[in-house]
């Protein structure tokens, strides 16, 4: 009898603990004070680089919500060469452009919405191959 009676308060402590922990956890989680994203994205955000030796353009956007961005790669004569949408909604959206192929020349990429937001202007040019000179002795 004395061991049932035993189990039993021990069985009982353990659960009055079990609670006490989780009342001091919930009313801990709740005096948390709310943070604020103080850096909330308000205006369009860009850059453009190359990366890869190169081979590849990186651009990265930064928008806000509620306007849809498009984003243009063209060359000298204006000609769109690609082209990528970017959607209404906000974050950081990347996007990547194979240029290992195309002939040397000026390029512009192009972030526009409802009217322009940014531009940069590149200019691809292949390394000179340098002659190489041969010694020969007789």
């Amino acid at each position: 009898m004395k061991t049932v009676i035993k189990s039993i308060l021990l069985g009982l402590s353990l659960f009055v603990a079990f609670c006490a922990l989780l009342f001091v956890s919930a009313s801990a989680v709740e005096a948390r004070p709310i943070k604020r994203d103080n850096n909330a994205i308000t205006t369009v955000r860009h850059a453009a680089f190359a990366v890869s030796a190169g081979r590849v353009l990186n651009v990265n956007v930064e928008k806000p919500a509620g306007e849809a961005l498009r984003v243009e790669f063209t060359n000298s004569e204006g000609r769109v060469m690609a082209e990528q949408f970017v959607s209404k909604q906000a974050g950081a959206y990347s996007m990547k452009f194979n240029i290992e192929q195309l002939p040397d020349g000026v390029y512009q990429v192009r972030i526009m919405g409802k009217e322009k937001v940014g531009e940069y202007s590149f200019t691809l040019k292949s390394p000179e191959q340098q002659p190489t000179r041969q010694l020969s002795i007789q």
